[in-house]
């Protein structure tokens, strides 16, 4: 029996019982031509059902040949699944690239916005930093001009205490080559001053005497014949004050202070008014009925009475005062005797007298003038007004110049440096 030819591109019998399906989907021989696949599907439709396909030879087809028509309808069709599965990669694979397009658009513009955000913080912090780095260069400068101030202040104080401490040991040597009789001299000389003082401010002339006294005892302890000219001016000024005439101040004080003590027992000026008891005594009509015509007379004369009034009062008119202004005036009148008691210690004439002034018309305005002790007191008044309270005392010591130009020559500045 001849052979039939076989498909060109059918496996051999062992080939195909060789490979298994895995290697058949692997080993697959590549696809024919679109014209032959055609024609093989042509062929199996013409065959109707339950008949064999015809073949050129008209046998019975064997299992090889039916092998090779039916190969090639099963190799033509997985090219058409393929093209229809790359279809829909090439569109998953568009989207996926446009998906990860705006992604990257959404991250670019995301990160493009926090990028400014960044620039506008990282600009705040700036500007804080540059506000409080000025602060605290005005801070700085401030402390800084303080600090220059300090030291300049304490600078100057060094040099006051330099200067205070060359002074002090200037005078510390000066001090040390002085003899005895020099601390006479210079002790004399503050005497001589203060005794100026007591004269002229206080106008104490005991004490001044006193003073001048000591500083001529000084004068002799230094036993130097040079100084007899000073010593001899001391006592003419010593016998120029006790020449002064003296005044009794204690006296003349003791004297005021006896008038404020009987201020309380003198009389005030009062106005003296008939007794109207009496007079209505008088004025009362008889009960006998022979005196009608002066029951009468006495009846019109009480009733004339009642309408108008007239009294007469000889004298000046004085201002009255009330019950409870007498103590006023009384306590007034002992403060202002008081004033020139006070005026009288501190040798303020002028003082004294207005004050004593003042009292005494006080007295003459509101206490009763015919009353001896008012008279009695006016008097005294009088006589302490006129009394002279300080005398007519020199306009300088004839010692002091001298004494001071002495002190000068011999202990040179030390004397300002006491």
């Amino acid at each position: 029996m001849d052979k039939k030819p076989e498909h060109p591109n059918s496996p051999s019998p062992d080939e195909s019982k060789l490979e298994s399906p895995d290697s058949a989907d692997h080993n697959a021989t590549p696809p024919q031509p679109e014209a032959d696949v055609h024609q093989a599907a042509r062929q199996s439709e013409a065959v109707p059902d339950g008949a064999e396909p015809a073949t050129g030879t008209g046998d019975t087809p064997t299992p090889e040949a039916e092998t090779a028509i039916s190969q090639p309808v099963t190799a033509a069709q997985p090219p058409l699944s393929q093209s229809v599965k790359g279809e829909s990669k090439g569109a998953s694979v568009a989207i996926l690239v446009a998906i990860v397009a705006l992604l990257l658009a959404a991250a670019s513009t995301a990160f493009t916005v926090w990028q400014w955000q960044q620039r506008q913080q990282q600009q705040l912090q700036s500007q804080a930093l540059t506000g409080k780095l000025d602060e605290m260069r005005t801070q700085m400068l401030s402390e800084r001009n303080m600090l220059e101030q300090r030291i300049g202040e304490q600078a100057r104080q060094q040099q006051g205490m330099i200067k205070q401490v060359a002074e002090l040991q200037s005078a510390l040597t000066k001090a040390r080559n002085l003899r005895p009789q020099d601390w006479l001299l210079a002790e004399a000389d503050y005497l001589v001053q203060m005794a100026g003082r007591k004269l002229w401010l206080e106008q104490d002339v005991q004490t001044a005497i006193a003073l001048l006294q000591d500083a001529d005892r000084r004068l002799n302890l230094v036993n130097d014949n040079a100084l007899t000219s000073i010593r001899a001016a001391l006592n003419d000024d010593i016998a120029t004050l006790k020449a002064l005439p003296r005044q009794d101040l204690a006296g003349l004080a003791l004297s005021i202070e006896a008038l404020i003590a009987k201020v309380d027992q003198w009389p005030l000026n009062r106005v003296e008014l008939p007794d109207l008891a009496q007079a209505e005594t008088s004025n009362a009509p008889s009960e006998s009925v022979d005196d009608w015509r002066t029951n009468l007379a006495k009846t019109w004369s009480a009733l004339m009475d009642d309408f108008i009034t007239v009294r007469r009062r000889q004298g000046d008119l004085q201002p009255l005062l009330a019950p409870e202004q007498e103590w006023y005036l009384r306590e007034h009148l002992k403060g202002k005797m008081m004033q020139a008691q006070l005026a009288l210690y501190h040798g303020h004439t002028q003082a004294y007298r207005k004050a004593l002034g003042t009292a005494s018309e006080w007295i003459d305005t509101y206490f009763k003038r015919d009353a001896a002790e008012i008279d009695a007191a006016l008097a005294t008044l009088s006589d302490l007004k006129s009394a002279e309270l300080a005398s007519r005392l020199p306009t300088e010591l004839s010692s002091q110049p001298l004494l001071e130009r002495i002190v000068a020559d011999r202990l040179g500045s030390a004397r300002e440096n006491r």
